[in-house]
């Protein structure tokens, strides 16, 4: 949940990040276009916390699994699932909203602050019944 917090991605582009899209050297993640929902590649500088939360995940890297974010050694399945679970150990109840989709403004904002770039030239936005040619 951190994580997407400060990327700003979608639930599904966190879940596709493969080790081949993180470049710890260079302190970014990228996002392929084939992942991204809208077909737009992005680059993310990782920073503070983030960058601890990428290379903790380094220090628990399975060889045989190429995702970022797994569940030994499996690809992660669904958030809600784990939320439920999260939310009865601690006390919440069976369920509470999940953040993700309360977070979406103020994420953007954030991940533009911590300094995320677009890989490529973005497009207008879409309009309701207005398609593009």
């Amino acid at each position: 949940m951190t994580s997407l917090y400060h990327s700003g991605w979608r639930v599904s582009e966190m879940r596709a990040l493969e080790w081949r899209d993180v470049d710890l050297a260079g302190k970014v993640v990228r996002l392929r276009p084939e992942i991204s929902k809208n077909k737009d590649g992005r680059l993310l500088p990782i920073k503070g916390e983030h960058l601890e939360i990428i290379e903790r995940a380094k220090r628990k890297r399975r060889l045989d699994c190429p995702y970022v974010f797994h569940v030994d050694g499996q690809h992660i399945g669904s958030l809600r699932k784990a939320w439920k679970t999260a939310c009865v150990a601690a006390g919440l109840g069976s369920f509470v909203e999940q953040p993700q989709h309360k977070l979406t403004p103020d994420t953007t904002a954030d991940a533009t602050h911590e300094g995320q770039v677009k890989a490529r030239k973005k497009m207008p936005k879409k309009r309701p019944g207005h398609n593009r040619a």
